[in-house]
């Protein structure tokens, strides 16, 4: 992907066989190549969404979202104060930095 000058790759956990961790080491090799990863996850809930995110993943995309209220909560859980309401938690996502 490196080579080939990709500017993201996209990984498929609602109809692939990627699990976090999985999700996670590819996120840390594609990073450390100066790589994004676009992820969409298996359902439209707060736990999926936050770990991808946490995991490392620059982009995410959820199946299934059929209104505003689903979409205001997605925002919510995906961006940080005072856009959304996601947590702290360190790891991947920040390349391990305070």
């Amino acid at each position: 992907a490196k080579n080939a000058n990709f500017d993201f790759l996209f990984y498929d956990m609602e109809h692939a066989m990627f699990n976090l961790q999985t999700i996670h080491n590819c996120a840390l090799l594609a990073k450390s190549n100066n790589i994004g990863i676009f992820v969409r996850a298996p359902e439209c809930s707060k736990g999926y969404v936050s770990r991808i995110l946490d995991a490392g993943a620059n982009a995410i995309m959820v199946p299934m979202v059929e209104s505003r209220e689903q979409a205001i909560k997605l925002r919510d859980w995906s961006k940080y104060p005072p856009l959304g309401n996601r947590g702290y938690a360190g790891g991947a996502n920040t390349m391990y930095a305070p």
